[in-house]
């Protein structure tokens, strides 16, 4: 076992010191009284990207998330090994039954600070910043899309509906669920780029939110894509190869 443990610490030691990582490991740093996971490449910055986390992290927090298969830092340490500063805000709004008005305020509270953070630590990449938002994360980034945000591209992955019709135990928005952003067309508001994302075997009430998302963009001359992916919610808790290098691909057509 000992002759084992020794054999794979100097594989380990060769494979780190002939191929070095070129990502900082991520750390979690204050961006204007929020705590965020943050990561970078050690050489060549394409952009940066802030990453907007679905309800399982501010429901667990980050630590329990991770350990049921939803860790924040593989995300911006993902983002980061293809060339990006990556900002992901830890959001701590109580979970409850009827709070989510204030869940997705603070989505778009915590995206402009960590805009700020961006322009403030790397002001080379004030007009590159992207946003990749997932489930609750989506939905409050489309609302904070709304309000002509700083940014070159978006991708919303599988938005949360927030309505109550999905996850009962979650929180519930009453003045900025799906059916409310379809109603007032906020989507109209919309002039950024958006990729949206969407697993192939989604709740019924998501697949339907994000089609008619779609049709209101092109309706205002504003067009988006739509990509699905074979799997389901969960999927997502993990960055995918291919959903990265999909994501990527959509941002340097904007870069």
């Amino acid at each position: 076992m000992m002759l084992e443990i020794i054999r794979l610490s100097w594989i380990f030691f060769f494979v780190s010191f002939f191929w070095p990582s070129n990502v900082l490991s991520s750390e979690i740093k204050n961006i204007g009284g929020v705590e965020a996971f943050v990561s970078k490449p050690k050489s060549g910055l394409n952009g940066a990207v802030i990453y907007l986390h679905g309800t399982k992290i501010r429901k667990l927090g980050y630590d329990k998330a991770s350990w049921r298969g939803y860790d924040l830092s593989d995300f911006v340490e993902a983002f980061a090994r293809k060339g990006f500063v990556a900002v992901a805000p830890i959001r701590t709004t109580d979970i409850g039954t009827s709070n989510g008005d204030e869940a997705l305020s603070e989505v778009v509270s915590s995206t402009n600070k960590a805009i700020s953070f961006i322009e403030k630590t790397h002001p080379e990449l004030a007009t590159r910043i992207f946003l990749v938002g997932f489930s609750e994360g989506g939905l409050g980034a489309l609302w904070a899309l709304t309000n002509n945000l700083k940014v070159r591209a978006a991708v919303v992955a599988s938005p949360a509906t927030m309505d109550g019709s999905i996850k009962k135990n979650f929180s519930t928005s009453k003045s900025k669920n799906w059916s409310e952003f379809l109603a007032r067309e906020m989507a109209r508001s919309i002039k950024t780029p958006v990729l949206f994302t969407i697993g192939s075997d989604e709740w019924e009430n998501m697949q339907v939110f994000v089609n008619r998302l779609v049709k209101q963009l092109a309706d205002s001359q504003h067009p988006s894509i739509k990509k699905v992916y074979t799997g389901h919610h969960k999927m997502f808790h993990v960055p995918k190869k291919d959903w990265i290098k999909d994501i990527v691909n959509f941002f340097e057509v904007f870069r």
